[in-house]
C-alpha cells in the first residue's frame, strides 16, 4: 500500500502517470468506495447527506463513463490499439486524486467551520484538478498537454453540468 501512496504522490507531483499504477479493478472498487464514504463528511453549512452521497454516485458513474468513451474513441480514431485497456489505470488515477482533494477540501471546511475560508481552498483544488486531470489525460491518450488540458476542461464541464441538472431536480 505504501508503493500505490508513493505512486499517487508523484503522479500528483507531475512526476509520473496512471501507467505506473497497477491494473487492478480491485484498486479502482477501493477509490470507488473511498469516493462515496468522502461524501458523508459534511462539507457546506447546509449539508444534506442523501444529495451528497446521489452527487458523488453521479460523479462517479460519469466519470466512468466520461474515461471509458475517450478511450474508445481515441483508439476508433488511432491507427494503434490499446487503449481501451488503459481504462482501468486511467480511471484509478481519476478517482484515487478526486477521493484525495475531496478528503483534504471537507476536512478543512470541517475542520475551519467556515464558509469563507473555504472559497479559497476550493478555488484553488478547482484549478489543481484540472491540471492533474490534464496531465493524466495526457499521459493516458498520448498526446499534448494543450490537448490533454482541453480533454481535461470539457470533463469538468459535462460533470459539472450532470451535477448541476441533477442538483435542481433534487432541490
Amino acid at each position: 500500500m505504501n508503493g500505490i501512496i508513493r505512486t499517487f504522490t508523484d503522479i500528483m507531483l507531475f512526476k509520473k502517470g496512471p501507467q505506473d499504477l497497477p491494473s487492478s479493478k480491485t484498486l479502482l472498487n477501493v477509490f470507488i468506495v473511498a469516493n462515496l464514504l468522502i461524501s458523508f463528511i459534511p462539507n457546506d453549512v447546509n449539508y444534506n447527506m442523501g444529495i451528497s452521497f446521489i452527487t458523488s454516485l453521479i460523479y462517479v458513474g460519469a466519470s466512468l463513463f466520461f474515461i471509458q468513451t475517450v478511450l474508445s474513441v481515441k483508439e476508433n480514431m488511432s491507427s494503434t490499439t490499446g487503449y481501451r485497456i488503459r481504462y482501468v489505470q486511467s480511471a484509478t488515477s481519476i478517482l484515487g486524486i478526486h477521493a484525495f482533494i475531496g478528503l483534504i477540501t471537507s476536512l478543512i471546511f470541517f475542520l475551519s467551520g467556515t464558509s469563507d475560508s473555504i472559497i479559497i481552498v476550493i478555488l484553488i483544488a478547482t484549478l489543481y484538478s484540472w491540471l492533474i486531470y490534464g496531465y493524466i489525460f495526457k499521459q493516458t491518450l498520448d498526446c499534448t498537454t494543450f490537448m490533454g488540458l482541453s480533454i481535461s476542461f470539457l470533463y469538468s464541464m459535462i460533470i459539472g453540468f450532470m451535477l448541476i441538472i441533477v442538483l435542481s431536480l433534487l432541490v
